[in-house]
């Protein structure tokens, strides 16, 4: 009986021994229901999902429409906007002047006019230097471009037709076809002449309008001379007959065209 049992335990150390050091399984193994594959490789895990809608609430603003990308989102945005949540809207200039509409105080500018920050046409003449061929200390050729109402160019006494000039300039070589004078009530030209010139020398002005019956602007008092656009960087009112012992001019006013050559040049 004691044989018996030593060779039971002989023979359950030696399964032991053998379960221990021969080959494991390759197939599948079942475990509650489940079928697991043993691999070399280990698997990437699934992507997990996002654990919140990024399209709600819509983050596009102005009407966009979000769409959502796994974990990120991207927006449609509607015309007139940009940016990632279509935040920033679009910049129209319909006038093509350089100033958005929101800002222009003078829409339907001309193509290529030079404006000022409103989107109004450029005045030339303002704050640029003038002469004259006579003035009164008090009031310098210069006043008739400084901008304001309360300030006016004065010429020396003149005989009934003794001829009287004042100019400005320009600074550069624009195509202008516009100028604006402003008369000083009862003192203005009867006669006059709007001149312009490349370099302002003499023998180089050119006439691009008169005017032989002036009334001093009318009830207004202003003068709006068009007339075909030309390329100069001087411009002249040459006064030849006078309303008055003396010329007064508040404010003169020079534009330029707005053809398509109406930029700032400099003169080669």
């Amino acid at each position: 009986m004691r044989i018996l049992y030593l060779f039971s335990a002989i023979a359950i150390i030696i399964v032991m021994i053998v379960g221990c050091t021969g080959e494991q399984p390759t197939g599948p193994l079942e475990k509650s229901g489940l079928t697991l594959q043993k691999s070399s490789n280990v698997a990437s895990p699934s992507e997990p999902e996002c654990p919140i809608s990024l399209c709600d609430p819509n983050p596009c603003l102005n009407g966009g429409l979000c769409t959502e990308d796994g974990c990120s989102y991207f927006c449609e945005c509607p015309p007139g906007y940009s940016g990632t949540n279509c935040e920033i809207p679009d910049v129209v200039d319909s006038d093509g002047d350089g100033v958005p509409d929101e800002s222009d105080l003078c829409s339907g500018t001309p193509a290529d006019t030079p404006v000022d920050a409103n989107g109004c046409p450029l005045n030339l003449a303002l704050s640029k230097t003038a002469t004259a061929s006579s003035s009164k200390p008090a009031h310098p050729p210069g006043d008739a471009v400084d901008g304001s109402d309360g300030t006016h160019w004065r010429s020396g006494t003149l005989g009934g037709t003794d001829r009287a000039w004042w100019r400005v300039d320009l600074g550069a070589v624009y195509n202008i076809d516009n100028v604006v004078i402003d008369w000083s009530g009862s003192y203005y030209a009867k006669q006059y002449q709007i001149q312009v010139s490349f370099t302002g020398a003499a023998g180089t002005w050119e006439t691009v309008y008169t005017n032989t019956a002036g009334d001093g602007g009318g009830i207004d008092g202003i003068d709006d001379v068009t007339f075909p656009a030309t390329d100069a960087r001087h411009v002249r009112i040459l006064m030849t007959q006078h309303n008055e012992p003396v010329e007064r001019i508040n404010e003169v006013e020079v534009y330029a065209s707005g053809g398509e050559t109406a930029m700032v040049r400099t003169r080669q």
